[in-house]
């Protein structure tokens, strides 16, 4: 297995999000939070790819949706 380029092994990244309202002014604030790693889906590893699949991606995993309504 190698090491996870896209979070360096953590499994996670950090993803930005503004915050804002008014009390009694107005205000806004950039918060950060830990998400699942996309590329790893938090494993910290990938697989490697053989040298005959250079070139191709794996897209398996793409349009796949948790809600299935």
């Amino acid at each position: 297995m190698i090491v996870c380029p896209e979070c360096n092994g953590n499994g996670w990244t950090e993803d930005e999000y503004f915050v804002g309202g008014y009390a009694p002014d107005r205000w806004m604030e950039i918060r950060t939070q830990r998400v699942e790693c996309e590329v790893c889906r938090g494993w910290g590893e990938i697989k490697p790819i053989p040298e005959s699949d250079q070139g191709r991606v794996d897209l398996s995993w793409l349009g796949r949706r948790s809600d299935t309504s």
